[in-house]
């Protein structure tokens, strides 16, 4: 199985996870549901390139959430 697994790494092709890409954020919602990539036809990067880090694309849906409810020009005092 694990060469079934690294064929699967080479065929689908890598994409820089985008928070602000809702079909990424759906791909993302479904690894949470299922604790699998299996289903992505995409395999997401991080950078630094350290492959697929969950760390690493929870802190830009944060930033990405935060972002878009608290603007900057809201937050001045």
């Amino acid at each position: 199985m694990a060469s079934a697994n690294v064929l699967a790494t080479k065929v689908r092709p890598e994409v820089e996870f985008d928070p602000s890409n809702p079909e990424h954020r759906r791909l993302y919602s479904l690894f949470l549901k299922n604790s699998s990539w299996r289903h992505s036809p995409i395999r997401f990067i991080t950078r630094p390139s350290y492959g697929i880090d969950k760390g690493v694309i929870d802190r830009k849906l944060l930033e990405y959430y935060t972002n878009n409810e608290f603007p900057a020009s809201r937050n001045k005092d």
